[in-house]
């Protein structure tokens, strides 16, 4: 079985052993040191690789990671001149429904390698019993590392993520081998096919491929890591999307003919559009044909600056003239809807100008508007200054 490990390296001062609960939540925060998926099997395993100084370590350190949905904490303490460990699993849950039993090895790499015969212990950790120490694994004198082996034998009351080894062939589920970069990566006929037309052809057309017992995709833009995150929305992982892999998402959706995950893709990108550069967007839903994606990026510019903005992008140079006509014409309808604003302004100001008991010069003004707009003639007259003063000194005559 693959194990999967992680060194934690603690050489700066921690909190001190008065730290509280809800300063120890803080801290988890701040220390934790990432999630992975646990290796596949009946058994999750993991290796933790430990290397610090224990001269500089505080009163007490706190190291926290997840495998599935089990939350571990490796709790450091100084103890005259050694270092402890404490492991903590799943502790804030204090429900006693739950148990997880596990077996764990530890081996000391550094100072003296010191490698006993591989014996590993098993342990039960509950509400009751959520804590197993190591009261003298180190010391505080020299520079140590060493490692922990643990192997979740089994667990209850803590519902688990689904999880798929696709470099394993599995009986009735995994049924096809696909190499991609020269390596295995076995897949549900069906399942695929349900989601995706391409691989519907690939499995149960009458290509030559379908009788291969490994298909080869092929292409330089295809990785083996990237396909296996792919391959992991496609089934029940609860997988999420992110910066880091939005963009080669969409373009397996693309290629492999995923319209689901597309659309999840461009929906994710939407919800982002504030603190994603609108260039790369654009470029992305004309790639992608995101007609929707699109549509939100030009609808959510509001100001000819924001579009030159825009214009000044890495990634406008790219954009086709189709999208950037776009663009321009987003522009003419801001430079519209502000000519029409202003319009509008200027004429309540010129309407509030005119008082409620001054009707002669309300009527006087009418007057105005009508021959210079041509009404009575078929056309817009000229004024002249003599004619102006002509119209002002005419006596307008007010019928009750």
């Amino acid at each position: 079985m693959e194990n999967k490990s992680e060194t934690l390296r603690l050489f700066q001062s921690t909190p001190s052993k008065e730290t509280t609960e809800v300063e120890e939540d803080a801290s988890e925060t701040q220390t934790s040191i990432g999630t992975w998926p646990p290796t596949v099997g009946s058994d999750m395993e993991f290796i933790v690789n430990c290397a610090f100084d224990g001269s500089s370590l505080g009163n007490k350190s706190f190291q926290y990671l997840w495998r599935n949905t089990i939350k571990w904490q490796f709790e450091f303490y100084k103890n005259s001149h050694n270092v402890g460990l404490r492991i903590h699993c799943n502790r804030r849950n204090k429900s006693r429904l739950w148990k997880c039993h596990v077996s764990i090895h530890r081996q000391i790499l550094c100072p003296t390698p010191f490698r006993p015969p591989v014996d590993y212990k098993n342990y039960t950790f509950d509400a009751d019993h959520p804590t197993e120490e190591f009261p003298n694994i180190a010391s505080t004198l020299v520079l140590s590392e060493f490692a922990f082996h643990v192997i979740v034998k089994s667990v209850s009351g803590i519902p688990l993520k689904p999880t798929i080894d696709f470099s394993k062939p599995m009986e009735n589920v995994l049924d096809a081998c696909l190499l991609i970069e020269g390596k295995k990566v076995y897949v549900g006929k069906s399942h695929l096919a349900m989601f995706s037309p391409f691989f519907r052809s690939l499995f149960f057309s009458e290509f030559l491929e379908r009788s291969l017992e490994e298909i080869p995709i092929t292409g330089e833009d295809v990785k083996h890591e990237e396909f296996i995150q792919f391959l992991s929305f496609l089934y029940p992982f609860n997988a999420s999307i992110d910066s880091s892999n939005v963009d080669f998402l969409l373009k397996y959706s693309d290629r492999f003919d995923v319209p689901f995950l597309m659309e999840k893709c461009e929906k994710w990108l939407i919800s982002r559009e504030e603190e994603e550069d609108k260039a790369h967007l654009m470029l992305l839903a004309e790639r992608f044909h995101l007609s929707t994606l699109q549509n939100h990026c030009l609808m959510s510019l509001k100001t000819s600056d924001e579009i030159q903005k825009l214009s000044k992008s890495k990634d406008y140079v790219e954009l086709s003239d189709s999208s950037k006509t776009a663009l321009f014409n987003r522009m003419l309808e801001i430079m519209n809807e502000m000519s029409n604003t202003e319009a509008r302004e200027r004429e309540k100001d010129e309407e509030s100008t005119y008082s409620e008991d001054s009707e002669p010069q309300r009527l006087k003004s009418s007057v105005w508007r009508a021959r210079w707009l041509g009404v009575g003639n078929g056309g817009i007259s000229d004024f002249s200054d003599e004619e102006e003063e002509e119209e002002e000194n005419d006596e307008v005559i007010v019928v009750d």
